[in-house]
């Protein structure tokens, strides 16, 4: 599968770090023969599977065809006991998004190398890049970090010619607590490219005219009925642009060319605020503005507990690029998920 230079560059190879989480498996034991590791792992904030294989090894020891592993700390390492499937793999499902994950990684065979997917919490496939195994009982290091673009939430780790993939001093990086869920990355994961030969960087909308890299919205505080913080912030706007924050009520699984950018949300779309971008940034609701929920209610959306929004910022950039006409002298930031609580 090929991938775009700027997926690619999104995840980064880092060295050796301590996170603020690690795992030794030292209290996953007994493992042998499950779906997943027994007790979770990372301190209870994360599952290790072998999806559609009872293949989770968790052991003080593990023979191969060259040579026996035995774990690089401690008295435990995880392994795929189902090698040999072409369909089989390790998968990390984190509970909150990671930036940085990294550990040390061997395989009990003569046979070298493998792979490593990640994907953001909405399910989209961020990069598949090369795992450094040199196999026979090796422990060499690997390490990721997403750097300024999406947090990674799962992880899939396959072995070359379907061998196993042996993990041990395991480390993560959660990434701040958003109650925002990334969406709708142009040109990644079946969502249109941008449609003026602009694309951005991953995480972001389409690339603008003042070379960006695109516009990203975050979102910060709670989204809560009762006790309504939420706050949208962007970066990487044209700086000056008038900029209207939208909310939606469905999303677009394939996106619409929406001027210089890629829409991912439609049905009922409302104006929330309109804020002029300092320096490419700008911030919604501000000092005097109503929250969201209840400007939400004003222009006639009632939220209620349950209910999942989302939300984009558009911005004007009157200098068109790649040729598109005068007409689409605007463009978009990346889309965010919120779903409401009491």
């Amino acid at each position: 599968m090929i991938f775009s230079s700027a997926i690619l560059a999104g995840i980064t190879l880092i060295g050796p770090f301590t996170g603020s989480k690690s795992e030794s498996f030292e209290n996953s034991y007994p493992t042998f023969s499950t779906n997943c590791v027994t007790n979770r792992v990372f301190n209870n904030g994360a599952d290790i599977c072998t999806p559609g294989h009872a293949g989770c090894l968790v052991t003080t020891a593990w023979g191969g065809s060259s040579c026996t592993q035995v774990p690089t700390s401690g008295s435990w390492f995880f392994g795929n006991a189902q090698q040999g499937s072409p369909d089989n793999y390790s998968m990390i499902v984190f509970d909150q998004p990671v930036v940085r994950f990294g550990g040390m990684f061997s395989r009990n065979t003569s046979g070298s190398g493998g792979d490593i997917s990640f994907y953001s919490a909405d399910g989209t496939q961020l990069a598949t890049l090369p795992i450094s195994l040199p196999g026979g009982c090796f422990w060499v290091w690997n390490g990721w970090d997403a750097g300024t673009g999406p947090a990674f939430k799962t992880i899939v780790l396959r072995g070359h010619q379907n061998g196993a993939v042996l993990l041990d001093d395991l480390q993560v990086d959660p990434g701040p607590a958003s109650p925002g869920v990334d969406m709708c990355f142009p040109g990644v994961g079946g969502v249109i490219p941008c449609p003026c030969s602009n694309p951005g960087q991953l995480g972001r909308g389409c690339d603008n005219s003042d070379g960006t890299g695109g516009a990203r919205l975050d979102a910060t505080g709670i989204a809560s009925l009762s006790a309504d913080s939420l706050q949208f912030t962007t970066s990487g706007e044209k700086s000056g642009a008038m900029s209207v924050v939208l909310q939606a009520s469905t999303a677009v699984s394939t996106g619409i060319s929406f001027g210089q950018g890629v829409r991912c949300a439609g049905g009922q779309v409302k104006r929330l605020y309109s804020k002029p971008a300092s320096g490419g940034s700008m911030a919604a609701p501000g000092p005097g503005d109503l929250s969201v929920s209840a400007r939400s209610a004003q222009i006639g959306d009632r939220l209620l507990a349950g209910m999942s929004r989302y939300y984009f910022v558009y911005y004007k950039d009157g200098t068109v690029l790649g040729g598109c006409s005068n007409s689409r002298n605007f463009n978009t930031t990346q889309a965010q998920l919120v779903q409401w609580g009491n």
